[in-house]
């Protein structure tokens, strides 16, 4: 028998060329360029270190309304969000910046929330959560996975614990869910949960009078 030397199958390379493509669309009237896609075999992608693959800008002004880092197609970003809004609502404009790492919502929870939304007027951050490999997540004994703020004073409206995808914390420590009034910071309602099931309080002591419980303060 003999052996042929060498590889009989030509290279993959040869057989499936990359296709890469930057694709740009301008408005005429204004000469901005309002969206630009960068893909590859098809697919949006676009090595993160050089810039999001897709980007879209307002029409007049050329500000970026939405950037997105996508790797063979999935959001993927490891030194910043991968995903940044400009979102506007009939009340006010918002930034959302989103982290994730492979296709999944992700950052570690050490260095911060994986979704933020920040006020474009007055700078709150008035809802942040926590994401851990695509689910929400924060060690409770670190603070709560989501947190939420009155979008004029910045004062924490309402608390939420979760780990692995579900609202959990320890009865004995504390509700997995907690309501604030935003202007006196008193806590208006709270939901105790172990492993995303709804359990009935534990037996707390009776605040004394004018003593009711609020919001730490920082």
């Amino acid at each position: 028998m003999h052996m042929l030397a060498g590889n009989i199958w030509p290279s993959l390379d040869n057989l499936f060329p990359m296709r890469k493509s930057h694709f740009q669309e301008t408005d005429l009237a204004t000469g901005v360029i309002i969206q630009e896609t960068y893909r590859l075999n098809g697919r949006r992608h676009r090595d993160p270190k050089e810039g999001p693959a897709e980007i879209v800008r307002d029409s007049e002004t050329g500000v970026i309304l939405c950037q997105d880092y996508l790797w063979h197609g999935r959001l993927h970003r490891e030194d910043g969000p991968a995903r940044t809004d400009h979102v506007s609502t009939r009340e006010f404009v918002h930034i959302q910046e989103e982290y994730w790492l492979k296709g999944k919502r992700h950052r570690d929870p050490r260095q911060g929330p994986a979704q933020i939304h920040r006020d474009v007027g007055t700078g709150v951050v008035f809802s942040e959560t926590y994401w851990e490999n695509g689910r929400v997540h924060r060690d409770p004994a670190d603070g709560p996975a989501s947190i939420g703020r009155d979008v004029t004073t910045g004062r924490i409206d309402s608390e939420a614990y979760w780990v692995q995808g579900e609202m959990h914390r320890d009865p004995t420590v504390g509700p997995a869910s907690i309501m604030y009034d935003p202007v006196t910071g008193n806590i208006i309602r709270e939901t105790y949960c172990v492993h995303g099931k709804v359990i009935a309080p534990p037996h707390r002591p009776t605040p004394s009078v004018g003593g009711l419980r609020k919001h730490p303060s920082p």
